[in-house]
């Protein structure tokens, strides 16, 4: 599974509680877009879900590269 994010979530906690609910079913990467994401969500979600992380501008410069690396 794949989450791009810019970081505007309501609860963070929530999120990443379900990913370590649910790790089992599938690897989950996540890719932070834009200076004000939420580096908590990207990091501790690719961690619950045993998957990597990047982090791309707010130009997405780079998104390509990182959707390539974490296939």
């Amino acid at each position: 599974m794949y989450l791009l994010t810019d970081g505007c979530v309501e609860d963070t906690e929530k999120v990443i509680d379900l990913i370590w609910q649910y790790n089992g079913s599938a690897s989950v990467h996540t890719i932070g877009i834009g200076s004000g994401v939420s580096t908590e969500l990207v990091i501790e979600s690719a961690h619950a879900g045993w998957g990597s992380y990047n982090f791309v501008n707010d130009e997405a410069e780079g998104l390509s590269k990182c959707v390539i690396q974490a296939l």
